[in-house]
């Protein structure tokens, strides 16, 4: 019974995965039309500022009284971020042996004996080396894993019955989830 139990919650750590960078590419491809957007409304205004002082100038030539206006718009430092949240803490009481390689934590679910940490900024090179380290450093060795040139894949389970989840998608977001034997 708790071989189906372990697969279960591997499947649906899988398909959090899947659904987390599903909805980041969505919500990354709506922020960069939202700054086309700002951008866009920003460049005509600067332009209709400009046109209107070329007619103030034109206008008031002869005026020694007017006051000049300072075109700041090359100043501007009008930034969008897409994720602004500070990295939330490493919860290494449910996490068992497994160490912190992940640059910027995003989310933490626990349940019971399982918890599954979402990240983003890892390189693929960084990836690897935690597959790695999983593997040798720690035994986790029953089970599967498997990568091309930019995702990583990992679900395997050491002698004592815990597991790992482990993914890392092409944008350096990901997932690694510990499932303690009970």
């Amino acid at each position: 019974m708790k071989k189906p139990l372990k697969y279960i919650v591997i499947l649906l750590s899988v398909i959090l995965f899947i659904s987390l960078t599903g909805c980041n590419s969505l919500f990354n491809k709506a922020a960069d039309l939202a700054k086309d957007k700002i951008e866009d409304e920003i460049s005509k205004s600067n332009d209709d500022e400009d046109d209107e002082e070329d007619e103030d100038d034109e206008d008031n030539e002869d005026d020694d009284d007017q006051d000049e206006t300072e075109d700041v718009s090359d100043d501007d430092d009008t930034k969008m971020t897409t994720s602004d949240a500070d990295s939330k803490d490493w919860p290494e009481d449910d996490m068992g042996p497994l160490k912190n390689v992940f640059p910027k934590i995003t989310n933490i679910f626990t349940l019971e004996n399982t918890t599954t940490v979402t990240f983003e900024g890892l390189s693929l090179e960084e990836a690897e080396e935690y597959v790695t380290y999983l593997e040798e450093d720690l035994g986790f060795d029953d089970g599967f894993s498997g990568s091309d040139n930019e995702t990583v894949f990992f679900t395997k389970s050491d002698d004592d019955g815990n597991s790992v989840a482990f993914t890392r998608a092409d944008d350096g977001t990901g997932t690694v989830t510990y499932i303690e034997a009970t």
